[in-house]
């Protein structure tokens, strides 16, 4: 039996989970024998038995990995900028099968709820501060809207506080919130409080895409980004809604994340200016309060 060899090299959840189910396609329509090496393999094992998961929970051990020939890296280059399309079409892309949106399948714990009552989790924080809802009264806004309307808010952030200090820009989390903001608990413990949500509000982020993995559904906020990367089931969006502010540098072919991830304030038209991160910070929380009442009624 041929055997294929895979390592998503990414530390970045909403990476995994994208690549996952189509890792799963290609072991069924090849009948190969598959090893994949990721980070959150304990998401997946006991859905993906046909996969054979290599240990690599730590960073370190995936840059091992991948400098074995013979595995193919998830991060392979394409001909063309990966940042116009949808996330999941670049793994269907390189592992040469038809595209078609697959939600991924994650172990959900089989656990009562840790929150009583209706209740909807938020998550502030992302990787670089284009990602963020830069309008800082907003999540203060849109919380003491969902408390109004009878809601519990949860949020689900690894921190509580997260950016670059040094160049003053830290962001924390909105009041009023149940905090579970902690890196000692796992993503089960997540998804155990995402399952039980009547819907999640969050940034184009992993927690965004594992809400999804689980069943709950998505709005989204963002301003870098069309949000066309993301999945298209279970999700609705705010976004700018005037043309004319800057917005979806990430979706342009001249805007290369890769070259400027380690740039924490990273604004490709307008940094260091009165414009920067003007995309999100013109998404007004009474914007959102009326798309999320929208998303409330539909429920």
């Amino acid at each position: 039996m041929k055997e294929i060899k895979i390592v998503i090299d990414s530390i970045c959840l909403g990476d995994t989970l994208s690549w996952i189910p189509y890792v799963d396609k290609l072991q069924k329509e090849t009948n190969h024998k598959v090893y994949l090496a990721c980070n959150y393999s304990d998401l997946f094992e006991k859905e993906y038995k046909n996969i054979h998961f290599v240990k690599a929970d730590e960073t370190y051990l995936i840059n091992q990995i991948k400098h074995n020939p013979d595995y193919m890296l998830a991060t392979s280059t394409l001909p063309y900028n990966w940042q116009t399309m949808p996330q999941q079409k670049i793994a269907s892309d390189i592992l040469d099968i038809k595209y078609k949106e697959i939600k991924p399948k994650v172990t959900v714990p089989d656990k009562p709820r840790n929150i009583m009552g209706k209740y909807v989790t938020i998550a502030c924080h992302s990787t670089a501060q284009l990602k963020y809802w830069n309008n800082f009264d907003g999540w203060q806004e849109v919380v003491d809207f969902l408390r109004s309307e009878g809601y519990n808010v949860v949020c689900i952030d690894k921190h509580r506080v997260f950016g670059a200090e040094d160049i003053s820009m830290v962001n924390g989390i909105p009041n009023r919130v149940i905090d579970k903001t902690s890196s000692n608990l796992t993503l089960f413990d997540r998804m155990i409080d995402l399952k039980y949500a009547d819907f999640h509000i969050g940034l184009a982020s992993g927690l965004s895409w594992l809400s999804w993995a689980v069943g709950t559904h998505v709005h989204v906020i963002s301003g870098f980004s069309t949000t066309d990367e993301l999945f298209k089931s279970g999700i609705t969006k705010s976004l700018p809604t005037s043309k004319d502010i800057c917005q979806g540098c990430w979706n342009s072919k001249d805007f290369n994340w890769i070259k400027n991830r380690h740039d924490w304030g990273v604004c490709p038209e307008h940094k260091d200016t009165p414009r920067q991160f003007e995309c999100s910070k013109s998404i007004t929380g009474e914007q959102v309060i009326n798309d999320i009442k929208k998303l409330i009624k539909k429920n």
